[in-house]
């Protein structure tokens, strides 16, 4: 993958979703909302304002079981909403978002952000961050990218071509055999989008689980059913690969060549459309299946309080311009156990649309220098990521009080192969290397002294000690501890207390195996 590509809206998954819903075999209303379906599959540029509202339903007697910690957290992001007050999609590589996230029940916590993308960078600015982040779109990345300087198959432009074709051909099958929903209206209505009155088509729909069990079933029948778009649509797909014989090659695969005793084409896309059909079957027998064995577990998860519910504002041009789209659910049964200490969710999702395959401009995804590169930033410690935001910042508030990224355990078992020791004299032993690197910590050996440096840059400390030597140095301060420095196993083992203890860190035992026994020893600190 050479980079995200497409740019990206949070809340397509559930708009296509209640597209799909919506769409059907015939036009209600006068609108085709199969048309507006592809239509919007070919939407490559706009400027729009969204909101996303998530409400996690804690049950109440979560209390009972989780710690006053653990239900703070829930209560915070119980309530979260994603304001995005201004995105501009400029192609399917550029793209800028600005808006802010609020948490808690009255949404008094905030999170202001800019994020601008490029077919090359990524650049996020967080309200309270010291300095933008930015993320290495390209090969080179080591989130997205691959090997640097590998040769591609085929060039962007080749593979955008034939992921449209692909799109397109598979789509349309996929949408020509939905099935109409029984509830669904469309009337002619008027709304503002970005301030100015705008003639539309209002479509409603409401589907609650039993309904939505339903209409599944009915569509995977009506899949099946069609043959013969089945077959057009795999031929389209592999006529568009056989055009493209750089794919198979870097599969490992000959070009596609005709030999005598080869199938033909015909039997080929024949041969793709018994596999799909096969594959629908068995869906078609599992979902039967699991009405008779396990209806109850089927209406636990579609009951009458899962729903989802549809308002989608289409204009002339079929373009979808507006939409306010609410999913509730909430199991029943064991399934509800099984979620405990949530009780279900509710999400909604509204946005409005223009300038629709307009001439878009996003703001230039442009690193300044001082810019943290998020790839290198994604392997780091907690304490790490906190150093990047103001002590004062809300963000730095959520990360260090709520979330504790800089919270930091380290687990010794006693039949692990670097176990913690007790010595005769019933003094912890622990290895010096596993422990410290596991804290962020790095150590390094001098061969000409013969000397070992802990070198720990959360706290600053620098600690120097020597195999056989009771006697340290921690931060140029010289100082005796417990237990010499002992090799076990050619593994180097220091005192646990002194050692946690000159980092800030504390030691405690637990029984992991369960029997009472002390056999785990965890070492923990917070930054």
């Amino acid at each position: 993958m050479k980079r995200i590509g497409k740019w990206f809206k949070p809340y397509m998954a559930l708009l296509i979703a209640a597209l799909l819903l919506l769409a059907g075999c015939q036009a209600v209303g006068g609108v085709d909302f199969n048309n507006v379906l592809k239509q919007s599959l070919k939407v490559k540029s706009a400027e729009s304002k969204e909101t996303i509202e998530l409400k996690l339903l804690l049950n109440e007697n979560a209390s009972e079981t989780y710690s006053e910690e653990e239900l703070e957290l829930y209560r915070l992001f119980a309530n979260t909403k994603l304001e995005l007050s201004e995105v501009k999609a400029q192609d399917e590589e550029h793209a800028s978002v600005a808006g802010k996230l609020l948490f808690g029940e009255s949404y008094n916590t905030s999170i202001g952000f800019k994020l601008a993308v490029s077919d090359t960078t990524l650049v996020l600015e967080l309200e309270g961050a010291k300095q933008p982040f930015v993320l290495d779109m390209t090969e080179d990345s080591a989130l997205f990218g691959t090997t640097a300087g590998e040769d591609e198959a085929l060039s962007d432009e080749s593979l955008t071509e034939l992921s449209n074709v692909i799109v397109e051909a598979v789509g349309g099958f996929a949408i020509d055999n939905l099935p109409n929903p029984e509830k669904l209206s469309v009337t002619s209505v008027k709304e503002p989008i970005n301030g100015v009155d705008t003639s539309l088509y209002k479509a409603q729909a409401e589907l609650n689980g039993p309904e939505i069990w339903a209409w599944l079933k009915s569509y995977v029948d009506a899949l099946i059913n069609d043959r013969e778009g089945l077959n057009e649509m795999i031929s389209v797909v592999y006529e568009a690969l056989k055009a493209q014989p750089e794919i198979f090659e870097s599969m490992g695969i000959s070009e596609l060549e005709s030999e005598l005793d080869a199938p033909t084409d015909d039997e080929m896309i024949e041969s793709f459309g018994d596999s799909v059909v096969e594959m629908l079957e068995s869906v078609r027998d599992g979902m039967a299946q699991a009405e008779q064995e396990d209806g109850g577990s089927l209406g636990e998860l579609f009951n009458e309080n899962t729903y989802l519910k549809a308002d989608i504002y289409v204009d002339k041009n079929l373009d979808i311009r507006k939409q306010n789209i609410e999913l509730s659910f909430k199991p029943q049964g064991e399934l509800l156990d099984s979620m405990f200490p949530l009780d279900g969710f509710v999400l909604n999702i509204s946005s409005e649309s223009w300038n629709i395959n307009g001439e878009v401009k996003a703001d230039e995804a442009a690193a300044p220098e001082n810019a943290v590169s998020l790839d290198a930033l994604m392997m780091g410690q907690g304490y790490e990521w906190l150093q990047q935001f103001d002590e004062n910042s809300a963000i730095y508030d959520i990360l260090k009080n709520k979330l504790h990224i800089g919270r930091q355990e380290v687990y010794l078992f006693a039949d692990d192969y670097l176990p913690p020791i007790v010595t005769p004299q019933n003094v912890t032993i622990i290895p010096l290397r596993y422990t410290a690197e596991q804290l962020g910590a790095e150590v390094a050996y001098d061969g000409t002294t013969n000397k070992y440096t802990v070198t720990d840059e959360a706290t600053g400390t620098t600690i120097v000690l020597k195999k056989g030597s009771d006697t340290v140095v921690v931060n140029g301060k010289t100082t005796k501890w417990q237990f010499p420095v002992t090799a076990v196993n050619d593994m180097l083992y220091v005192p646990a207390r002194d050692f946690a203890s000159a980092l800030g860190a504390k030691l405690q035992w637990e029984s992991y195996s369960g029997d009472g026994s002390k056999d785990m020893l965890i070492i923990s600190r917070e930054l």
